[in-house]
């Protein structure tokens, strides 16, 4: 799977991410389900924008340099194959093996949905931006929102409320305006690739993360119910439990019984074989 989202193989990316089939998955796989978690909603969320953005891309070839569609292509395909493995509710329950993964897995997931919403969409010709589109980027905005709530790593105030605007200010503030707008632009994909590149790579430690869980599961389980009867030896034993305490449970009487049965068979053993010593 990594060997895709690598540089190495462009091709072979470019011919996958032309099928038709990325380009409907990218946006089926978005549908919020139950049983989905959040950070696997955040994803899914950050995939469908993803998705639009390119479709828009595609009709407005003029938006990005030649060489920063290839990247944009490429980082699509890596967070579709990020994604790809796994069934609703599955990435929730590999983070929940690790606070730390999860604070990274959100991080990353946030600089996605923050380059996305907020840096590559500006970019794009208002034409492009329909209503369901609009309310798309709304609803990730939102999600974005929540995430850095339930996030264990917090960031100060100041910081999350002037990171969208302050990025652009300071980069129009370090040379002409001509040549910052090119470096501008060029920064926001590359800092996508960046994320998306670092997802991939951590795609082996999460499915390790996942087949803890469910090992762990596997082991948790309520041991398979034994059933139990009482030996007809054990009979008297279990009357005479149930003459003096006939408030107790049967169950227990009748367990109680078995064991007074076979205590009292172990004791017989061990005379008869110290007799004949």
């Amino acid at each position: 799977m990594s060997a895709v989202g690598t540089d190495s193989s462009p091709n072979i990316l470019n011919e996958w991410l032309e099928d038709d089939a990325l380009q409907s998955r990218s946006k089926q796989e978005v549908g919020v389900q139950e049983d989905a978690g959040f950070v696997q909603t955040l994803y899914r969320s950050c995939l469908r924008v993803f998705g639009e953005i390119w479709d828009q891309l595609v009709r407005s070839p003029f938006v990005l340099k030649r060489r920063e569609r290839r990247m944009f292509k490429e980082s699509l395909g890596r967070f579709v194959l990020w994604g790809a493995d796994f069934q609703d509710g599955d990435l929730d329950k590999a983070l929940d093996a690790s606070d730390r993964m999860r604070d990274v897995v959100l991080e990353l997931l946030l600089g996605v949905g923050e380059n996305l919403a907020r840096k590559v969409v500006p970019l794009l010709p208002a034409s492009c931006k329909s209503r369901g589109f609009e309310q798309q980027i709304k609803d990730l905005s939102l999600l974005m929102e929540k995430a850095h709530l339930v996030a264990s790593y917090h960031r100060d105030d100041s910081e999350s409320d002037e990171g969208g605007e302050s990025d652009e200010s300071d980069e129009e503030a370090s040379g002409t305006e001509d040549v910052t707008s090119d470096d501008r632009r060029h920064l926001r994909i590359s800092e996508l690739a960046t994320c998306t590149s670092c997802l991939l790579d951590l795609s082996i430690s999460l499915s390790r993360c996942l087949t803890w869980v469910h090992t762990r599961d596997d082991d948790i389980q309520a041991p398979t119910k034994l059933d139990f009867t009482v030996s007809d030896p054990a009979r008297p034993y279990v009357l005479k439990i149930y003459d003096k305490f006939p408030s107790a449970d049967t169950k227990l009487i009748e367990r109680f019984g078995e064991a007074n049965w076979q205590r009292h068979m172990r004791i017989r053993s061990w005379i008869e074989h110290g007799s004949e010593e």
